[in-house]
């Protein structure tokens, strides 16, 4: 086994992690695999299955793992529609929160000014509109 760490010290924690996995590593053991459908079926002397036979469990088994994909697919892309939605609607009420915010601060801000103008008026003596 090869292990490759970085000496700058910027990389040591890294190095550490890297030595640590190589050490359990070298413990594990690696089994052999199962044969798959098609070696078992192909490999028996008693079941010598014909090239046609052969072709239509590839078939199959290609039929079966495309659907479980495509079940994948519609779930995922469930979950994904029902994260946008959930999103959105977190959005909208934060920016519902935000408008309302400012709304209450300009409206502040502008009772505020003519407030200042009525004093301004009053202390300057305008009886006008």
């Amino acid at each position: 086994m090869i292990v490759c760490v970085n000496p700058h010290k910027d990389f040591f924690d890294e190095s550490i992690h890297a030595l640590k996995f190589s050490a359990l590593a070298t413990e594990a053991l690696l089994l052999p695999r199962p044969p798959s459908r098609i070696e078992q079926a192909t490999t028996s002397d008693e079941n010598k299955m014909s090239e046609l036979d052969l072709q239509q469990m590839k078939y199959e088994i290609r039929t079966e793992v495309l659907g479980e994909v495509q079940q994948r697919i519609k779930r995922m892309r469930k979950n994904h529609e029902e994260d946008l939605a959930a999103q959105k609607e977190r959005e909208d009420r934060y920016h519902e929160g935000v408008e309302a915010g400012l709304q209450q601060y300009y409206k502040g801000v502008i009772d505020e000014l003519k407030k200042k103008v009525r004093d301004a008026r009053a202390q300057n003596g305008y009886t006008g509109m």
